[in-house]
């Protein structure tokens, strides 16, 4: 595997864990993305970008659409725009969080069933993504634990 991971925080050791975040800036592959999520359990990718395509992070000439994706992950790939930050500042949380809450709402029970579940986006740092100052807070904020897979 190319893509570098941080080394696993301690939350992940007791396996209690189910919701995590991925950005894919830096891979070049969608296998390299899926043996990130093999390698964490992972069931299930959930893309919170709100317009699926980017070539933003294109290492090769990969779009990183939802077509794409679909037809790589199958079933495993869920495209959910509603959680996506486009439009949004991140002093804007509360606003965001209203409009987003019955998605949340659907990741948070997800994440109930035997699920582990991944939010991708395409940000390859997750300390200013709004995979974790959005989704990831108003999954804390009801109680589940968030770990962000990002790259060293």
């Amino acid at each position: 595997m190319s893509y570098k991971l941080t080394p696993p925080q301690p939350e992940l050791v007791d396996g209690n864990v189910r919701i995590f975040t991925i950005g894919y800036g830096g891979m070049k592959s969608f296998e390299e993305l899926k043996e990130v999520l093999d390698t964490y359990n992972i069931t299930t990718l959930i893309d919170i970008r709100s317009v699926p395509f980017s070539l933003k992070w294109a290492a090769t000439d990969l779009t990183w659409s939802k077509k794409d994706l679909e037809a790589f992950f199958g079933a495993r790939y869920i495209h959910k725009p509603e959680l996506g930050g486009k439009g949004y500042e991140k002093e804007q949380f509360r606003e965001w969080k209203a409009k987003a809450q019955e998605k949340i709402m659907e990741v948070y029970k997800m994440a109930e069933q035997p699920h582990r579940i991944a939010l991708m986006c395409a940000e390859k740092h997750w300390e200013s993504c709004h995979r974790d100052y959005f989704v990831g807070a108003a999954l804390r904020d009801l109680g589940k634990p968030v770990v962000n897979l990002g790259v060293r």
